[in-house]
């Protein structure tokens, strides 16, 4: 069985994060676990990088010459930092911050996956370079 890849399996869990309701009951701090998580998952599928065990500065760092939208690395800066401060300092957002960083983790996920080339557009190219011809 072929590996997804890493948008597919950073959606499919971000999904699945949304429907568990964590911040909704009370559980800001699984909440954020699981959504820095996922995010670290998808970056080092994404572009190689150790990202699981390491703290948010050196994710960031490591990501400095990765190229990506502007508002993409800062939107991953604010959930990362907010994840910190409720995993570590235990506070809790508001729910109109927990569901921005759903939605920035989302974005974030969308605007940096690698993007696929389709088959078809190649075949197309060729045919029409044969038929040039």
């Amino acid at each position: 069985e072929p590996k997804l890849p890493p948008h597919v399996v950073a959606i499919k869990a971000l999904e699945e994060l949304g429907h568990r309701k964590l911040w909704q009951n009370g559980r800001h701090k699984q909440y954020y676990t699981a959504l820095s998580s996922i995010l670290k998952v998808y970056i080092d599928g994404r572009w190689n990088i150790g990202a699981l065990d390491k703290t948010t500065g050196e994710v960031i760092a490591m990501l400095r010459d990765v190229e990506m939208p502007r508002d993409s690395r800062s939107d991953l800066v604010e959930i990362l930092q907010t994840s910190d401060l409720v995993k570590f300092a235990k506070a809790q957002p508001e729910a109109e911050e927990n569901e921005k960083n759903y939605t920035r983790a989302y974005y974030f996920v969308e605007n940096t996956k690698l993007q696929e080339e389709h088959r078809d557009d190649k075949r197309d190219i060729i045919t029409e370079v044969k038929i040039g011809e």
